[in-house]
């Protein structure tokens, strides 16, 4: 009894152990809402999960088009994903509160990661796509993260494995229990790894490709009558100010008048007195 139980935590420690991430990990992308297209179901693409020498990517784009028919071009980029081999994991297309027109679209498209590029040139030189006002792409090496979610299950499976040789050699009630509870929640963990490396996987296949859909920007062009009112309204400011300006002019030439006054009063003064300095100079 005491030698099983040793040995059940041993062995629960070194599955903990192995069950904490190490090095980069990858986060699933959160689900998104809205209309989902006919998703077909992913295939293993052949990753080798032991680790090899190639570098493992995920590829991304993130791209703003101006559309005519907002709804058309929204259905021709679905039909173009599909020809590629890929499928439509969101397609959610917005209605203004005054028209029943569509006035955006967002689309999340995930083609074969190696006809990613191939299938952005597709789009952006569509016949629905006036303009490409902005586009950003992502590569994220997810490499150590394989190397990582590989080394992991490998060793919670080996755990799993001596687990089982310690419940086939479990004599009494309490042990098989303790056996079984601590196997079931190794398993769950295996079960959570091989989940993120189907997640992880898919995302190495298919490249996604977010795209959201506007209508085109409408440049304001002004009648000739507005034209005239706007010159008027501004004639009429400028008059005012010109008029204001006047009036300023008028309230302080008054005080520039009477400081001119004052400063000939002085020099008058001044020169007579001098006048006079310079006759009595001479007549003595």
């Amino acid at each position: 009894m005491r030698h099983l139980a040793f040995w059940l935590v041993l062995v629960s420690v070194l599955a903990s152990a192995c069950a904490r991430p190490q090095g980069r990990t990858v986060p699933s992308p959160a689900p998104a809402s809205g209309e989902v297209g006919s998703a077909a179901p992913v295939q293993s693409v052949g990753i080798d999960w032991a680790g090899g020498s190639g570098r493992l990517v995920v590829q991304e784009a993130e791209l703003l088009v101006e559309s005519a028919d907002i709804r058309r071009a929204a259905d021709a980029f679905q039909s173009l994903t599909r020809s590629f081999g890929g499928y439509v994991g969101v397609a959610d297309i917005a209605t203004g509160t005054e028209s029943s027109e569509p006035n955006q679209a967002k689309l999340t498209l995930l083609v074969p990661a190696d006809r990613f590029e191939e299938f952005l040139a597709v789009l952006k030189g569509s016949t629905d796509v006036l303009s490409v006002r902005s586009e950003v792409r992502r590569q994220n090496d997810v490499t150590d993260a394989v190397i990582d979610y590989a080394a992991r299950r490998r060793s919670l499976e080996r755990t799993e494995a001596r687990l089982q040789q310690l419940l086939e050699r479990a004599t009494t009630i309490d042990d098989v229990l303790r056996v079984e509870q601590e196997l079931t929640r190794v398993r769950t963990e295996i079960e959570r790894i091989a989940a993120q490396q189907a997640e992880l996987e898919r995302r190495i296949a298919y490249a996604e490709v977010r795209v959201l859909v506007v209508p085109p920007t409408v440049t304001e062009v002004r009648s000739l009558g507005e034209t005239a009112r706007e010159a008027w309204r501004t004639s009429l400011f400028l008059l005012r100010m010109l008029l204001h300006g006047i009036v300023w002019t008028v309230i302080l030439s008054w005080w520039l008048l009477a400081g001119a006054a004052v400063a000939a009063v002085v020099l008058v003064g001044l020169w007579r007195r001098r006048r006079a300095l310079g006759r009595s100079a001479s007549s003595g």
